[in-house]
């Protein structure tokens, strides 16, 4: 076939996970470490702070739940973080339709310098 087909196309695009790739992009969740803080953003339209439920599991993994009215659906949304941050000390706020989760290092996971003796 010298021209492939519109169909095909997909059928290439979907060797590379393209679904996986769009469905991690419209999640809209960032994440940044600086100062031994983690700050994770999530791109939350049309959402009200009292309509969201945030919770953090056991094995590192962030759970957000809320409801889209426009949509008229519920969306959930996973992130992992890793065992390495202090949950006690989590702190959320949503603006304009951004929700910003920022979270400590825990003491034992920061670097420490071991004396020789």
């Amino acid at each position: 076939m010298l021209f492939p087909s519109y169909y095909d196309l997909f059928d290439v695009v979907d060797s590379f996970n393209m679904e996986k790739y769009i469905r991690n992009q419209h999640t809209g969740i960032r994440s940044t470490v600086e100062n031994e803080q983690l700050t994770l953003s999530v791109d939350l339209p049309g959402v009200k702070k009292e309509d969201i439920d945030i919770t953090f599991s056991e094995d590192g993994i962030v759970k957000i739940a809320c409801k889209r009215y426009d949509f008229k659906q519920d969306i959930t949304q996973k992130y992992s973080i890793g065992k390495n941050w202090d949950t006690s000390t989590v702190e959320a706020k949503l603006e304009h339709g951004v929700l910003t989760i920022k979270l400590q290092k825990l003491e034992k996971s920061k670097p420490f310098k071991v004396l020789v003796k």
